[in-house]
């Protein structure tokens, strides 16, 4: 297993990850970003695939990238498994892909 996380920070790339990350049946998501909260905006999405696969997203440098995940993100047939350190990046996360669900 390399444990090497992948910088993603173009279109095309993304494109093609997540055309991998979409046969996966469980991700886990963590995100960063300025002003944590409702009026923040996400510059980071960090996701690692069961085989333990790291992907890190450059939003801030790309934010093309942003609607490619958001079909992932939102997927009901994909459990995500998110990092929230405060109920603040749950609202982050929330306003950033609005049809998430953070339970």
């Amino acid at each position: 297993m390399d444990l090497k996380p992948i910088l993603v920070a173009d279109e095309t790339l993304a494109k093609s990850t997540a055309e991998i990350l979409q046969r996966e049946t469980r991700l886990g998501v963590d995100c960063e970003g300025v002003n944590v909260g409702i009026s923040g905006e996400v510059t980071l999405i960090q996701i690692v695939t069961s085989d333990g696969e790291i992907y890190l997203f450059d939003v801030q440098v790309c934010p093309e990238i942003a609607p490619i995940l958001k079909p992932i993100l939102e997927s009901s047939s994909v459990l995500k498994v998110c990092v929230l350190y405060s109920i603040l990046e749950a609202y982050l996360l929330f306003h950033a892909f609005l049809n998430l669900i953070i339970l």
